[in-house]
């Protein structure tokens, strides 16, 4: 009974859920896969997405929050971790975003080894669940690019 009354509610009262969503798209590490992303789903398909970009780098961070701002997104120096603090992750010297960056988190991984062209750092980190409920709505549509 129950359940054939939620059918008829939504049969005889549909009900717009998309209305109140927005287009988010989590850029974990980066920023110019959202500004490409960004740019082909409203060249390609119309669909405005607002980038949340998140960059431990300093060296980054500047060319990342232009990004979020020509989106009206927001970009935050930190890594997307679980939890707020800090973490040691290797970095790379070279401001080449060509440099091989493979290892930015096997600092957290086992024995610290340094490759050459890679420093480590203090980053401070921000829980990923934190920034889902900051930045987002259960109605929203969001990707996330790590």
């Amino acid at each position: 009974m129950v359940a054939g009354s939620i059918l008829a509610s939504l049969v005889c009262c549909p009900v717009n859920v998309l209305a109140d969503s927005r287009y988010v798209v989590f850029d974990l590490g980066g920023g110019h896969w959202a500004d490409q992303f960004t740019s082909f789903q409203l060249d390609h398909f119309g669909i405005k997405f607002m980038p949340v970009i998140v960059e431990p780098n300093e060296q980054w961070i500047a060319s990342a929050r232009q990004i979020a701002a020509k989106w009206g997104g927001i970009a935050i120096q930190a890594a997307a971790w679980t939890k707020n603090g800090k973490r040691q992750f290797h970095l790379p010297v070279s401001r080449s975003r060509k440099t091989p960056i493979w290892n930015t988190t096997a600092s957290v991984i086992g024995k610290t080894i340094v490759s050459a062209g890679h420093r480590i750092v203090d980053v401070p980190t921000i829980s990923f669940a934190d920034l889902l409920k900051k930045y987002t709505s259960p109605a929203d549509h969001v990707v996330l690019r790590r």
